[in-house]
């Protein structure tokens, strides 16, 4: 219990007390003389019979609940939770005044004391509530912007939820058996996350820690399979992930200088080019870690693409603060040069070269101050399709689309353009897809979808013939920009430091899950306030039956 002055969080005096339940009698009771600014004690119970007391601006105290004496103190307090199996207490840290809010989170170890700080970029935050994953591995909290989990290992925060429908301050947060994060927002609402991702309709892996990532576009590329993933650490090195078992498979060597961020796959998606900034391209074979060939080239490699049937090798070259980039065409079999075109503005990490699904063209951008440069071209020939200025605005992306249609180029204004990729007449106005500079675009496989990757930490889907976007943005942890790729399937692949985010855009799968979650259909009422110009009919398969895959819903 607290005694409060006329401060409405800071008590003056604090008294404990034990109850046995049993019998409504008062164990012990203790007087805590109370520092002047420290906020209310919170109270919980840790295995072997400890109770521990913890208050923001305070301590935190060990107390043997059978005799009241105090066994421990720490010179930290804050919000408590502690672990599954007893032996690591978290706090939430929070700044001593709510209007100036900021938070921070540490562990401690019962064992022996130790206390570490996992989180260091809640600005303008306030932690409410804590509580442990059933595994003890991640930790929940729930706070002023939302629900926020951490990764106890790692220190590092894994995941931020906001509920869409409230702008409430978070309140308290509770894990029940099942690993659900069940919150209390503070307006009357009850929201429930799936923390640890075993209820979702795409999975969450980490393959590694490294906090090093890449610069360019693609930063991620698959291979035809769609089993393994490769991507630049941002240190010449190059990480290989097997996408079915989730685990790192190789880290190839800094073989072509401090950057390799000139990544593709080979046919058959057993061998892989790494090109950098030594000027070089590394062909590996992946499975036994061997170098097949190296390709040399008159300067530093930024970007690399292999045509699909495999014969023909464009690389992106810029020497250091050169105006202009070359785009290196060769052909594999005789290693002879067959082209190469001139792109102004040759920005290194705002640049790339790619082909088209289909063999038959060849893309590239180029960015730097004052305007932009994209260009398309015959790949075998290098008869040019079309080259665009775009004087006013910056390219810092771009995609094109698997029927070599479509060219699709991200901006620093947070912008999409489409063109036509064969006559580079540009399709209807630029589309507002961030908030902050695109980083990386993707489209589908089938040409419906666009991915975009903000600078601003967002990755979010596009419908390409609306113009909308679907769903709700991806968010990454604060200052991690993530870079995005679809699978040869169809799966969108968001690809952060050292873990993944893969999610089906398909309907059927997104309905049966959907489905799933509800345990049952629309009732008429529901599928006439969302849906009130259609008319109604079930989605869900009765139990047994396998749901048709039409894709009108």
């Amino acid at each position: 219990m607290a005694e409060f002055a006329s401060e409405p969080v800071s008590p003056v005096a604090q008294r404990l007390l034990l109850i046995d339940v049993a019998t409504g009698r008062v164990a012990w009771r203790h007087r805590d003389p109370v520092p002047r600014g420290q906020w209310a004690a919170q109270v919980l119970f840790a295995s072997g019979g400890a109770l521990i007391t913890s208050a923001d601006q305070g301590e935190t105290l060990v107390w043997n609940a059978r005799t009241g004496r105090i066994v421990r103190r720490y010179p930290l307090g804050g919000r408590p939770a502690i672990s599954p199996d007893g032996r690591t207490l978290a706090l939430g840290r929070n700044s001593p005044f709510i209007g100036e809010p900021s938070s921070s989170l540490d562990v401690i170890d019962l064992r022996n004391g130790r206390h570490r700080e996992l989180a260091h970029d809640l600005h303008q935050e306030w932690i409410m509530s804590l509580a442990f994953m059933p595994d003890g591995k991640r930790i929940v909290g729930a706070a002023f912007d939302g629900t926020i989990v951490w990764e106890v290992g790692s220190g590092t925060i894994v995941e931020r939820f906001r509920d869409q429908e409230t702008e409430a301050a978070g309140g308290a947060v509770l894990v029940d058996p099942r690993g659900l994060a069940i919150v209390t927002p503070g307006d009357g609402g009850i929201s429930a996350w799936d923390a640890d991702g075993s209820r979702r309709a795409g999975r969450r892996f980490r393959w590694g820690s490294d906090k090093k990532t890449c610069r360019a576009n693609p930063c991620t590329v698959i291979n035809a399979p769609g089993t393994l993933m490769a991507t630049s650490l941002g240190d010449g090195r190059v990480a290989v992930v097997d996408l079915r078992t989730e685990r790192l498979v190789v880290t190839l060597p800094a073989s072509d200088g401090e950057l390799a961020e000139g990544l593709a796959f080979m046919p058959g998606g057993r061998r892989l080019a790494t090109g950098g900034t030594a000027g070089s391209v590394t062909i590996w074979d992946v499975p036994s870690r061997a170098v097949v060939r190296r390709l040399r080239f008159s300067e530093p490699v930024w970007s690399t693409a292999v045509s699909p049937e495999g014969t023909l090798i464009a690389v992106q070259r810029r020497a250091p603060d050169a105006q202009e980039s070359h785009v290196e065409v060769r052909d594999l079999r005789s290693g002879e040069r067959l082209y190469t075109r001139t792109i102004g503005f040759g920005l290194e990490w705002q640049g790339g070269v790619s082909f088209s699904a289909d063999g038959s063209a060849l893309a590239a951008s180029g960015c730097c101050e004052g305007g932009s440069t994209v260009a398309v071209w015959d790949a075998r020939s290098g008869v040019e399709r079309f080259h665009r200025d775009l004087a006013q605005q910056q390219a810092t992306a771009f995609a094109l689309s698997k029927d070599a249609r479509t060219l699709a180029v991200g901006t620093e204004d947070g912008h999409v353009i489409l063109f036509d990729a064969r006559s580079g007449e540009q399709r209807g106005a630029p589309t507002k897809v961030a908030g902050a500079p695109v980083l990386q675009v993707a489209v589908s496989p089938d040409g419906r979808l666009l991915a975009v990757a903000g600078i601003d930490g967002n990755a979010t889907l596009w419908d390409l013939r609306s113009r909308t976007r679907l769903g709700d943005a991806f968010r990454s942890p604060r200052g991690v920009a993530p870079a995005v790729a679809f699978e040869p399937g169809g799966r969108l692949l968001i690809t952060e430091f050292g873990r993944n985010i893969e999610w089906p855009v398909d309907l059927p799968t997104l309905r049966r899950f959907a489905c799933q979650i509800a345990g049952r259909d629309l009732t008429r009422a529901e599928w006439a306030d969302v849906l009130p110009n259609r008319t109604y009919r079930p989605v869900c398969p009765a139990p047994g039956v396998r749901a048709d895959d039409d894709t009108d819903g």
